[in-house]
């Protein structure tokens, strides 16, 4: 298994741009309050694909920027509750829409016969982390590591200039195998655009990296699990 790490200088600039509009809401229990680290993804109508995707945070709130005009849903994933979705909205593509909260019901725990299935949801909150689960994922299949990674919560792809940013932060330094990937970022841009998803097994986003890496590039890094 090999490793990617892509990590964003500290020294960088933040990037320049324009807002798209905003799609938020919040997810909730029965009882109204907020779920917290439930996967939610936005998907269109037309063919119900992925368009990006994040994680609720402590009050159960979440927030897509950057999102093209479109009709759109939101589908909400998390253990031990079935899976939800909002309404059909159409979104013009700059404004603030706030959506209705979507209530969760816990899933049926009289069974006969209990299966444990250890299937991991496609986005984790680990230690520091953002852990995107590529490997076997249904929302992933077909797409591109680049395409992968415009769907990661945090992650900004700029295709016209093949640059990548993370929280608004350019300037990305690229480790594979925890070694300085020399290339330039282009080229990088590149190659990660031509690697499938089905051959890389988790993406990690890294605000926050250990003191072990190079100080040139400790504001925030993407580490790639690549099968085989």
């Amino acid at each position: 298994m090999r490793e990617f790490l892509l990590l964003i200088l500290l020294a960088s600039c933040v990037t320049s741009g324009f807002s798209q509009g905003v799609i938020q809401g919040k997810i909730q229990d029965s009882q109204s309050k907020g779920i917290s680290f439930a996967n939610v993804l936005l998907r269109t109508e037309v063919d119900s694909s992925m368009i990006k995707g994040t994680i609720s945070d402590e009050l159960g709130d979440y927030k897509f920027t950057d999102i093209p005009k479109g009709d759109y849903f939101v589908e909400v994933t998390i253990l031990g509750y079935a899976k939800s979705y909002s309404p059909l909205f159409a979104f013009f593509g700059n404004e603030k829409n706030e959506l209705a909260a979507i209530l969760l019901k816990e899933e049926d725990q009289n069974l006969d016969e209990v299966a444990v299935t250890a299937t991991r949801p496609l986005f984790e909150l680990e230690q520091g982390k953002m852990v995107v689960n590529v490997a076997n994922s249904i929302s992933a299949a077909g797409l591109s590591v680049i395409d992968v990674l415009e769907r990661a919560p945090g992650v900004m792809v700029n295709r016209q200039s093949n640059s990548l940013s993370v929280l608004g932060k350019n300037g990305v330094v690229i480790l594979m195998n925890g070694q300085r990937f020399r290339m330039p970022l282009e080229a990088a841009f590149q190659m990660l655009a031509g690697l499938n998803s089905s051959d890389v097994e988790k993406i990690e986003i890294i605000t926050i990296p250990p003191a072990n890496y190079d100080a040139d590039g400790d504001a925030g890094k993407r580490n790639l699990d690549q099968i085989g």
